[in-house]
């Protein structure tokens, strides 16, 4: 009776620390993911002095330069939605659209999930700068229309 009690709880214990490791290497994809984002972001633009702020492991605000106009991108994780699924959001905003009370931005959500190699899917860097074209361009409409 006590061998069987022990060799339950031993069992238990098992399967809780193979959960917590499982858990935890699935956090450190995640993470890595989100800062080859960061970095791929970063790239894009001339960071402007360097204001790119990391105010959480997977909330980060990034700010540079892009065709001499300020960008201010953020970048953040949202909560899962399914399991072993997340949501990696991006808002860029673009000067002078950012002082706008339209508050003119571009929303892209990136969905990775266990299925697609270990939480590896990104959001490519040639999407990075189309968006950034995209608002550049809507920045010149709003700009010429004042």
């Amino acid at each position: 009776m006590h061998d069987s009690l022990i060799y339950g709880l031993n069992l238990l214990f098992l399967i809780a620390i193979i959960i917590w490791a499982i858990s935890s290497y699935i956090e450190i994809l995640i993470y890595r993911n989100i800062k080859e984002t960061f970095t791929s972001i970063s790239s894009s633009f001339r960071p402007a002095d360097q204001l790119s702020l990391r105010t959480a492991p997977d909330y980060m605000i990034i700010q540079g330069l892009y065709k001499n106009r300020k960008v201010v991108c953020r970048l953040n994780r949202s909560n899962p939605s399914q399991f072993l699924h997340y949501d990696l959001n991006l808002r860029f905003y673009i000067e002078p659209l950012v002082d706008q009370e339209l508050g003119i931005h571009h929303n892209c959500t990136a969905t990775t999930s266990a299925q697609s190699l270990f939480f590896t899917a990104k959001i490519p860097e040639q999407d990075i700068v189309a968006i950034l074209e995209e608002l550049s361009h809507a920045a010149e409409i709003a700009e010429s229309r004042t």
